[in-house]
């Protein structure tokens, strides 16, 4: 998917020979994740949104950050969920993703990944916070309340698109990430 986002901008999605979407390439392959992964159980996907699947649309209720991230400066971006009673904690897992307009996850941050953990019944705020190293230019946010333990993943509430945020720094920067590093210059004198 990424690859397609990355090249593309009109995608096809062939099933078994027969189209079963054409057009720009985001629809379509927002369209073909939410198949593969969620089993087309779609939700209606509010004005902005890219998409939105799972079994329990609407878990996710809001996703709050900054709308201009200065390079260099520390960003929290605070997603509020409703953890489904049934849900298994063993595996759940609220995630955050930020991509490129092409749809590329640049970062992607989960409460798994820290050892933090959720409670099934309660609604609950995770607070995600990094250093912007991230070159001028606008990134989508994704947020995942998921099972992590099953492959594929299972979603209980995945939206795309559900914030938008701008990058900007002080000077021209290239690339997708503008890292802190050193640079030494050595010479010789030239008689």
């Amino acid at each position: 998917i990424d690859t397609v986002r990355k090249f593309c901008t009109r995608a096809i999605w062939l099933d078994q020979g027969r189209v079963r979407q054409d057009g720009a390439v985001g629809a379509v392959t927002s369209a073909y994740m939410e198949d593969a992964v969620a089993g087309g159980r779609s939700a209606p996907v509010p004005a902005g949104m890219l998409n939105r699947f799972g079994s329990h649309t609407g878990a996710i209720r809001a996703v709050s950050c900054p709308g201009f991230w200065r390079w260099g400066e520390e960003i929290a971006v605070h997603v509020t969920a409703a953890v489904p009673r049934e849900a298994d904690p063993s595996g759940l897992s609220l995630s955050l993703a930020v991509s490129s307009r092409e749809g590329m996850d640049l970062l992607v941050l989960s409460t798994a990944a820290c050892g933090a953990r959720l409670e099934p019944g309660q609604t609950q705020t995770v607070t995600f916070r990094f250093q912007s190293l991230f070159c001028p230019g606008r990134y989508s946010l994704a947020a995942g309340l998921e099972r992590r333990d099953t492959t594929p993943i299972t979603y209980y509430d995945y939206c795309e698109g559900i914030a938008w945020a701008e990058a900007g720094a002080a000077h021209p920067q290239f690339g997708l990430f503008h890292i802190p590093a050193e640079v030494e210059v050595h010479g010789e004198t030239e008689s």
